[in-house]
C-alpha cells in the first residue's frame, strides 16, 4: 500500500454516509444521510474491472428489469474496522474524483486477508 499510495493513483476521496437516524410522521426514516466521523475524504482508488470480469447483476422485479454494474474502491492505508458492523444499516460512500462526484449504495466491505487495508463493493444509488 505504501507504493501506491506515493504513485499518485489514488486521487479520489470517500466519505461515508450513514442515515441520520430522524423518523418521520409516519415512522419511516427520513432518507437523509450524514457523514461518519472519521471516515471521511479518505484518499481512495476506483480499482479498475480486470478484462473478461466486468461484473453485472440482473435484478427482475414485478415491472422491471434492472442491471447493475459494480464499483471496488481500495480505501488508503487502513483497516476500518468501523465499517464491519454500519454497513448492515444501509450505508452510501460520495466518491469525489477529477470527473465529478457521484455517490453509491454500500453493497459490501471487505478487509484484505491481513486486515490492513479496507475495500468498498458499491453500487450506483437509484436516482
Amino acid at each position: 500500500m505504501p507504493a501506491v499510495l506515493r504513485s499518485g493513483l489514488m486521487n479520489a476521496k470517500a466519505t461515508l454516509l450513514q442515515p441520520d437516524g430522524t423518523l418521520g410522521p409516519g415512522g419511516a426514516p427520513s432518507g437523509n444521510y450524514v457523514p461518519i466521523t472519521g471516515l471521511t475524504n479518505l484518499a481512495c482508488i476506483d480499482a479498475v474491472p480486470r478484462v473478461g470480469t466486468i461484473e453485472a447483476t440482473e435484478m427482475r422485479e414485478i415491472k422491471e428489469i434492472q442491471a447493475q454494474a459494480y464499483r471496488h474502491v481500495a480505501l488508503a492505508g487502513d483497516y476500518f474496522a468501523a465499517l464491519f458492523p454500519l454497513v448492515k444499516h444501509g450505508l452510501q460512500c460520495s466518491i469525489t474524483d477529477p470527473n465529478g462526484t457521484a455517490v453509491y449504495m454500500v453493497f459490501g466491505v471487505e478487509p484484505d486477508s491481513q486486515a490492513t487495508q479496507t475495500r468498498l463493493h458499491l453500487v450506483i444509488k437509484s436516482v
